[in-house]
C-alpha cells in the first residue's frame, strides 16, 4: 500500500493532487487542519493535511469484492468531503491581523503606540510576502529618524562599556584610510585602565596623532593644535547616567570644543526602559546624533526606533561587531529596516 500526505489550502486542491499522483482508486485515510509553514504559522494561517492511500495489489481474489465495496464507500465519503466545507467547529478563530502584526513588532521591542500605528498600515498578510511588506513599511517609518552626519569635529559620549572607543576607531579609520582625510584623535578618557593605550594603538596603526587631555583648557588647546585637520575624533570617559556631577564635568569638557557634533553611543543589548533613561540623563551633554552598538548581540532592535522617537535625535550609525574598521553601518532606512527584521529570524 502506498500512503502519502498532502498539504493544501482547500480540499479540491488536495483531491486534484491525489488524483494526479495516485490515480482514481486512491482512498482518503484522514483529514485535519495544521499550522501553515514559516511566517504563515505566526499569523495563524492553517492548511489541510490529507492522508491518502493506494492499494497496489489485492491480497487474494476472494477479498476483491469486499475491497471494491470499501472503495465505493470511501469514494462516497470522498464525494461528501468534496461537497462539504470544513466544519466551523474545527476551524480556529480568524486572527486579528492587526494584533498579530503588533505582536511581531513587540518582539522587536518597539513601543506599543508606534507598533499599533504601524500595524494598522500593514494590512492582511498573505502571499508569502510578509517579510518584504514589513521591511517596506519599516523603511518608511525609519526615514523620519535618520539624518546624514556632516561635520569636522566628532565627540563620543555615553555610559561605560557600550563600545565608544571601538566605534570611534572604526569611523576614524574610514576617514583616514578610505576618505584620505587628515585625521587626529583626542581622548579625555584617563579614568579607565588601558583606555589611552587602546586608542594609542589605533592611532599608531592609522598613523595619526593622538592627544591626551585632562581639563577643558587642555581640550581647547588640543583642538586648536589640530585646526588644520579634516577630521578630529574625541573620546570621553564612560559616565554612569545617574551621576549628575560627572555629567556636569563632561559638559564642561565638551563646552571647550567649538563646532562639534556629539554622538550619544548606546548598546542595543540594554533594556529599552534603561536606554530611554540613559538618553534622558545624557541630554545634559547636548548630543546631536545617536549611535547604536552591539546590534549583532540581540534580536530586539526596536529600541533604536524607541530612543530616536523619544529624543527626537536622528540615528547616525549602527555597529554589528568588533572588527575595525568593519562592522559598522551608516544609518540608511532600508538597510536598517532589513537588519531589524532579519534579526528576528
Amino acid at each position: 500500500m502506498i500512503v502519502r500526505r498532502y498539504l493544501a489550502s482547500t480540499m479540491p486542491e488536495a483531491m486534484e493532487r491525489i488524483r494526479k499522483e495516485l490515480g482514481p482508486d486512491a482512498v482518503i485515510l484522514s483529514t485535519r487542519t495544521v499550522p501553515g509553514p514559516g511566517w504563515r504559522r505566526f499569523f495563524g494561517l492553517r492548511q489541510l493535511e490529507v492522508t491518502a492511500a493506494l492499494e497496489e495489489v489485492a491480497a487474494a481474489q476472494g477479498e476483491e469484492n469486499e475491497l471494491r465495496q470499501e472503495i465505493k464507500e470511501l469514494r462516497q465519503m470522498l464525494q461528501d468531503l468534496r461537497n462539504a466545507s470544513v466544519p466551523p467547529s474545527s476551524r480556529p478563530p480568524l486572527p486579528s491581523f492587526g494584533s498579530l502584526w503588533q505582536e511581531l513588532l513587540s518582539q522587536m521591542d518597539i513601543d506599543q503606540d508606534i507598533s499599533a500605528r504601524l500595524a494598522e498600515r500593514l494590512g492582511q498578510p498573505g502571499g508569502g510576502q510578509e517579510k518584504e511588506v514589513l521591511i517596506r513599511h519599516m523603511t518608511e517609518l525609519l526615514s523620519q529618524y535618520i539624518k546624514p552626519v556632516d561635520g569636522r569635529i566628532y565627540c563620543f559620549v555615553g555610559p561605560t562599556g557600550v563600545g565608544k572607543t571601538t566605534t570611534l576607531a572604526k569611523l576614524a579609520a574610514h576617514a583616514a584610510l578610505f576618505q584620505h582625510k587628515k585625521t587626529a584623535l583626542i581622548t579625555a578618557d584617563t579614568y579607565r585602565i588601558g583606555a589611552v593605550d587602546q586608542l594609542r594603538t589605533y592611532a599608531d596603526i592609522l598613523n595619526v596623532p593622538l592627544e591626551v587631555v585632562m581639563t577643558p583648557e587642555e581640550m581647547a588647546q588640543a583642538v586648536e593644535k589640530h585646526r588644520d585637520k579634516d577630521a578630529i575624533f574625541i573620546d570621553t570617559a564612560g559616565r554612569p547616567s545617574k551621576n549628575t556631577e560627572q555629567l556636569k564635568e563632561l559638559k564642561l569638557m565638551l563646552d571647550a570644543v567649538p563646532d562639534k557634533i556629539t554622538f550619544l553611543v548606546l548598546s542595543c543589548t540594554t533594556k529599552s526602559r534603561d536606554m530611554l533613561r540613559i538618553a534622558k540623563d545624557f541630554q545634559l551633554a547636548s548630543y546631536d546624533h545617536l549611535i547604536f552598538t552591539k546590534a549583532d548581540e540581540t534580536r530586539s532592535l526596536g529600541t533604536i526606533i524607541n530612543v530616536a522617537n523619544h529624543t527626537g535625535c536622528p540615528v547616525a550609525y549602527v555597529t554589528t561587531g568588533q572588527n575595525v574598521p568593519d562592522d559598522i553601518l551608516q544609518a540608511e532606512p532600508k538597510a536598517l529596516a532589513t537588519l531589524m527584521v532579519e534579526a528576528l529570524a
